[in-house]
């Protein structure tokens, strides 16, 4: 059942809809383990800039 609604979810481009709309410009996940000081403030910089 759980494959059938994911399928039906899939290809009937909800996922996509939702992307468009809703996290066009949302970060989900940023993983910064143990990340140097240049590599830290570049990214940041990155993230700023591209926020509306």
């Amino acid at each position: 059942m759980k494959k059938i609604i994911f399928a039906i979810m899939r290809f009937s481009g909800l996922a996509y809809l939702f992307h468009e709309f809703v996290q066009k410009y949302k970060t989900t996940i940023i993983l910064l383990h143990d990340i140097d000081v240049t590599t830290a403030e570049m990214t940041f910089e990155y993230l700023k800039k591209s926020m509306p």
